[in-house]
């Protein structure tokens, strides 16, 4: 019979294998990356245009761009193309992020032709149907009606724009009103505009040989190159922290933001900064979680996240909460924040927070398709792969005075700005 009263045993993390990937660039300029595993018999591609929302001139178009690009080309209509992708066993998706727009898909290694066919010619020769972008626009219109009715939604949008500045692309938020501001024209010069070889990255992971190696040059190297258009960032860096109530007379649940923008993912401090958070309100086992919510159950769900961007990065605390209570819980946030400032994080905590992470760290590198996520996001903020054990490293060698030194500029109170709606 197992004992659970006793706990399973706690082992030294030993580091993990970076995984072995090809890399290679085509004629055009385009950078392709591979990570080879021939015991399935299944291939993922990404394909990352460096496209995404900072490069638009009218909100929500680097959005349409990627998810109308499988409504039509100028040899096969939408049903032609999802039939095909269906009929290929394929499993499409498309993502749409500040710096980065992306299509992912999974394909049986037999269906490589067809569907890497298919896919230039939606990066090439897509059309933009009227009528597809009509029903997207509604599309989008109605997740926003429903968004807009979540205080969490509502108070992340509000946080995001009073950091950032209505100036700034990092603080344009879409809603029902600015949604029709887009015509087809605007989608058709953004695609000709960014969709080319200088703006695209290709990452492969799975049963690859030389065939399919081949097929990929064959295909994406007759995609056009253009200069690479770099996006103009009107930056309000004197925007002051502030409070802002927005009052919902029937909400019984108030969500919270305390936020402030802070440097990128490659400022030396970002790993140290990272690991206070995670003590923070990182994970289940963290500070805010173990008071606020298990012990004092002043919160439905309340964490802390540090979010990076390429040209700016994001720390806040989000926490939902009775309406009557909203109040109290700001304090208690603030209380935490003292708390760290004021006090050394024992040893043991520490160690169960490092041990968390390396163990974050293992699974995120278990399999194919998730090592092959982790040098999307290498490239994505233009690291090389030094940055996984160098992070390792920071992790395992800060210690609780560091992280106090650290809490003393990087957690004072006057920095944040607050949002409470409901």
């Amino acid at each position: 019979m197992l004992d659970r009263s006793i706990a399973p045993k706690v082992y030294n993390f030993q580091g993990f294998q970076i995984p072995i990937i090809n890399k290679y660039t085509l004629s055009n300029g385009i950078s392709c990356y591979g990570i080879d595993n021939h015991s399935i018999n299944l291939i993922r591609l990404d394909i990352r245009i460096y496209a995404g929302s900072t490069f638009q001139k009218k909100i929500s178009v680097a959005r349409a761009c990627i998810n109308l690009l499988q409504e039509g080309t100028l040899h096969h209509s939408a049903e032609e193309i999802a039939e095909k992708m269906d009929f290929a066993g394929a499993y499409y998706s498309t993502s749409s992020a500040r710096e980065y727009v992306g299509i992912t898909i999974y394909f049986p290694k037999t269906a490589t032709e067809s569907i890497l066919l298919l896919l230039t010619e939606m990066l090439t020769e897509a059309t933009f149907p009227e009528d597809k972008i009509n029903i997207f626009k509604q599309k989008i219109k109605n997740e926003l009606a429903i968004k807009l009715e979540k205080n969490a939604h509502l108070g992340y949008f509000k946080l995001i724009e009073s950091l950032y500045g209505e100036n700034h692309p990092y603080g344009q938020i879409a809603n029902l009103n600015n949604v029709d501001a887009f015509l087809r024209e605007d989608i058709v010069d953004f695609y000709n505009q960014y969709f080319h070889a200088g703006n695209i990255k290709l990452f492969f992971a799975g049963n690859l040989d030389e065939s399919f190696y081949n097929t990929i040059n064959q295909h994406f190297e007759k995609i056009q190159k253009k200069d690479v258009t770099l996006p103009i960032l009107n930056y309000e860096s004197s925007l002051s922290a502030k409070r802002i109530y927005i009052e919902k007379k029937n909400a019984v649940q108030t969500s919270i933001y305390i936020g402030k923008r802070i440097f990128t993912s490659n400022n030396p401090n970002w790993t140290t900064c990272k690991l206070l958070n995670m003590v923070l309100g990182g994970y289940f086992g963290s500070r805010l979680m173990s008071n606020i919510r298990e012990s004092k159950g002043l919160a439905y769900n309340i964490y802390s996240r540090m979010t990076p961007m390429l040209f700016s990065g994001l720390f806040y605390v989000s926490a939902d909460v009775n309406k009557e209570q909203a109040n109290l819980v700001v304090e208690e946030i603030y209380a935490e924040f003292s708390s760290l400032q004021n006090q050394l994080i024992t040893e043991e905590e520490l160690n169960i927070v490092k041990n968390y992470i390396y163990g974050s760290r293992l699974r995120s590198f278990d399999g194919v398709f998730n090592q092959l996520e982790q040098y999307i996001e290498l490239i994505d903020f233009q690291r090389d792969e030094s940055y996984w054990q160098h992070s390792l490293n920071i992790i395992q060698t800060t210690t609780s005075q560091t992280l106090y030194e650290i809490a003393q500029t990087f957690l004072n109170k006057e920095d944040f700005t607050e949002i409470i709606v409901g």
